[in-house]
């Protein structure tokens, strides 16, 4: 049901999307939403994929990619990432501890 309403999501924002499987990434479809792949992944694919132990999503801007659990809150979440353009900073989602 939720990766119905991700798929929804994707479809509503992107306007047209076209869905394929990444083997190379074991599980998860992915989505292409506009100049954007979005990835569809359990959790722990997620957080490596996206480098923190804890992460649900990220947005990947030098891959022009999104990588999301089956939640569209954490979609929406990585898509305001997206949007927010050049003031989007790599480091946002890393502790603060980690970035000195």
């Amino acid at each position: 049901m939720a990766e119905m309403l991700v798929v929804a999501l994707a479809l509503g924002l992107g306007g047209c999307a076209t869905s394929s499987t990444r083997a190379d990434l074991g599980s998860g479809p992915s989505y292409d939403v506009g100049p954007l792949t979005v990835l569809v992944l359990p959790p722990d694919k997620v957080a490596w994929e996206c480098g923190y132990p804890t992460a649900t999503g990220c947005y990947q801007a030098d891959q022009h990619r999104i990588v999301t659990v089956p939640d569209p809150y954490v979609l929406i979440h990585e898509f305001k990432h997206y949007f927010e353009g050049p003031w989007h900073s790599p480091l946002a989602n890393v502790p603060a501890a980690a970035k000195h």
